[in-house]
Formats: structure tokens, sequence, C-alpha cells
């Protein structure tokens, strides 16, 4: 490879290579074997939980086509990233060689029909995998009628949680990515420690926490970050700001301020939640509300960070 992240200790990060694709392959082949499944259709798609990457190594918001016996097919919506395999310095080992892009429903009729399995039963993942931030799927309506149109002599059988229990099942190599991963989330803990004070805005928070994440080479799965400020705080979710056309709140003494991480690294997700109280607790003031100019930065905070 190009170059090299490191652990927070220093040491070289934890890599896979086609050994895990190999591991990854044959459990999936063993799955499909015990219901009797031809294939499997594996949708990342823009899902959250990308399941294409257990078997692709990849993440091209695209389907894996897997068949029980045979080669896999990996199907994307843009030619670009297929295009990138070929750039001159790009030294990546590939572990799916048969890459298509186009429009996906066509996409997987094709390659099923290649394989010779129009008329099997085909265990499908994602159209109903109900994961949070997916409780109806992530494929979209309109792939799906195509596929169950054009191959009307298929069963299909979705397969999305008993898969996701096969991919829960890690050996050491996961777990050393697993670790690696939540090692970084702790280091992003302690930025975020570090940032916030009185008078400084939620993005400013947001930004320490993700770029200590993307400096350590790792990305972020949706919805990346949780920032939610203040004293009396019940909600959950993205900042309002940046979406809605309102600056960031400033933090004021005495808040509180929650977060929660999802870095991600080699397709394992860690989650670390922190919990930091500005100037310790003690008597309300007025809130900082939205913008302006806030109250000079207060060294003498303290934190909590449960979990």
């Amino acid at each position: 490879m190009t170059g090299q992240t490191a652990t927070p200790g220093g040491a070289p990060a934890p890599t896979i290579g086609i050994g895990q694709r190999d591991r990854r392959w044959a459990a999936t082949r063993r799955f499909c074997g015990a219901p009797g499944l031809g294939a499997l259709v594996v949708a990342g798609v823009r899902g959250r939980e990308s399941f294409e990457t257990y078997l692709s190594n990849e993440s091209l918001q695209g389907v894996v086509v897997f068949p029980q016996l045979g080669e896999p097919v990996y199907l994307s919506w843009s030619a670009f990233w297929i295009i990138g395999r070929s750039d001159p310095d790009n030294d990546c080992a590939y572990w799916i060689e048969d890459i298509r892009a186009g429009l996906l429903g066509p996409l997987v009729v094709k390659a099923l029909r290649e394989l010779g399995l129009e008329r099997s039963r085909i265990g499908v993942v994602g159209v109903a995998s109900r994961n949070p931030m997916e409780l109806e799927g992530c494929v979209p309506c309109t792939v799906w009628q195509h596929v169950i149109s054009e191959l009307a002599g298929c069963e299909f059988v979705e397969v999305s949680a008993p898969y996701s229990l096969l991919m829960m099942e890690k050996d050491e190599q996961e777990l050393a990515l697993a670790r690696h991963c939540a090692a970084v989330g702790e280091q992003a803990c302690r930025a975020m420690l570090e940032v916030t004070r009185s008078g400084c805005l939620e993005s400013d928070i947001y930004a320490e926490v993700l770029s200590t994440i993307y400096r350590a080479g790792l990305t972020v799965t949706a919805p990346a970050l949780i920032v939610k400020s203040g004293r009396d705080r019940l909600s959950w979710g993205p900042p309002e700001w940046g979406v809605a056309a309102v600056p960031p709140r400033r933090i004021a003494e005495h808040d509180l301020v929650y977060a929660e991480l999802m870095p991600s690294y080699g397709g394992i997700e860690t989650q670390q939640e922190m919990t930091v109280a500005v100037g310790g607790p003690g008597p309300p003031g007025p809130p900082a509300g939205r913008g302006g100019p806030g109250p000079p930065p207060r060294r003498g905070w303290r934190c909590c960070a449960p979990g």
C-alpha cells in the first residue's frame, strides 16, 4: 500500500488480506448450502450497515451477487469507482474481479441469469433488514420491483437477520481491527474533552472529534457523530446547524455536552459515548443560545465520561 496508518501506540495499524476473504467466502457458502440457496444477493447500496463490504472489502454503494458455486459479481451504480482500479498509483489488492456498473436492478437480473439461477432459491440481504436507521430495508423499491418482475421463476428468501449474525462472528484478525477502531475512538473522546469548554461552539467539538478519527485513517458510519448540548436535552440525532441555516449552539457554563461517536475501520464499527459537564454542577445562568461572541473560555471545567 502507498501509506500506512498507525495504532494509538505507534505500531502499524492491523490489516486483512486474501486469507480473510477466503474465510468469509467459505462461511457464506456454508450459509447458502444449508437452506439450499443458489446464491445470495447482498445489498450495501446507501444503507448504514453496508453489507457488501463483508464480501468485497470495498463500499461502492452497490450489490454483491454471491453464488453458492462460482465467483461473485460486484455491481455498482458508479463507473468512476471501477475506473479507479486502473489508476497508475493504485496498488490495492481487490477481492472481487468481476465488477460492473449500471442500473442495479438490471445488473442483478443479468448476473443471476448468467449464473443459470433464474429458477433458483435466492437469499437476499438488505430488502427487509430492519437494522437501526433501516427499519424498512435499504434496497430502493424500483430496484427490487425490477428484479422480482424479471425473475418470476426465482424464490427470494429474506435472510438479513441470520446473515447479520454470521457477520458478527469475528476471528482474531477482525478483533484486531475492532480494537484498533475502539482505541482511535478513545483518542477522539480525549480530543472532545480537551476542546469542550464554556464559549466554544458545537461545531468546534464536532470538527475536533471527526478530525481525530480521520487523521488516524478511519472513517465513520451514519450519522457520523451525535453532538447535543444544553441543560435539559432529551433529543438524539445530528446537529441542526449545517442542514438548517442556523448557527451552531455556543456552549455555556454548567452545560452538559453529549456525544456518540461511530468510527469505522475495515468495515467494523465501534461506538463511544461521552458526556462532558462544563464547569461542574452549579446554578444555571441564562442559556448561551446560538451565535454571538459568548463568554471567554473557562479552564476550570470538569468532565465525566460514562461507559
